[in-house]
C-alpha cells in the first residue's frame, strides 16, 4: 500500500478543537449584566417616597416639612416633568410641607403619607 506523501500519516493529523467563542459571549454578557445590576442597586427610587413637583419654582428653593429644612428643589427634566422637582423619604403620617422661595415668600400644604406619595404645588398661578 503507497502512501501519499502530500498528507501526513492518520497518527500526526490535527484535530479541529470546539470554539469557545459562544461560552466567551455569555461571560461577556453575564459580567456587563452583573455590572449593572449593582451599579443600579440602592439609588434612585428606592431613596425616596414623595415626590414634590412644583411649577413656578426656582432651582434652589427650599423645601421645609415639619418646620425642618430637608431638601432644595432641582430641575425635573431627567424626571420627566417639566417645573423643579424635590424627592423626600417621609414617615408615614401627617406632614406639613412649605417650599421657600429666595424671595421670602412661601407656599404651604399638608400631606398625609401613606407609602409613596405625589405632591404639586403650582407656585406660578395667581393665589385664589
Amino acid at each position: 500500500m503507497e502512501s501519499n506523501p502530500a498528507s501526513p500519516p492518520a497518527s500526526k493529523q490535527k484535530t479541529a478543537r470546539a470554539s469557545h467563542a459562544v461560552t466567551l459571549w455569555l461571560l461577556v454578557i453575564a459580567g456587563v449584566l452583573a455590572v449593572l445590576f449593582f451599579q443600579t442597586r440602592g439609588t434612585g427610587a428606592l431613596e425616596y417616597n414623595v415626590l414634590i413637583d412644583v411649577q413656578g419654582g426656582q432651582v434652589g428653593d427650599s423645601v421645609i416639612v415639619d418646620g425642618k429644612a430637608m431638601a432644595q428643589l432641582i430641575d425635573g427634566k431627567d424626571s420627566g416633568l417639566s417645573g423643579t422637582i424635590a424627592r423626600l423619604k417621609l414617615a408615614n403620617g401627617k406632614h406639613s410641607v412649605q417650599i421657600g422661595r429666595a424671595n421670602g415668600s412661601s407656599a404651604s400644604k399638608e400631606l398625609d403619607v401613606q407609602g409613596k406619595e405625589y405632591l404639586k404645588f403650582d407656585l406660578a398661578a395667581p393665589p385664589k
